[in-house]
């Protein structure tokens, strides 16, 4: 595989659709891919923890 088909395959698996773009992909902070999950032994810890929408 030649430096250039690595880039291109870099290039691929890192835009949503395959082409580069400097727009801000615009998604809210409240969105399953930004917010994870709080880890079930954290939330055992404190009781007031209340785990995240969608997980």
């Amino acid at each position: 595989m030649g430096s250039d088909e690595r880039n291109r395959k870099d290039i691929d698996r890192n835009s949503l659709d395959g082409a580069l773009s400097s727009e801000p992909l615009n998604i809210p902070y409240t969105d399953h891919r930004v917010v994870f999950p709080i880890p079930q032994t954290e939330i055992d810890k404190n009781s007031s923890l209340v785990q995240n929408l969608g997980y």
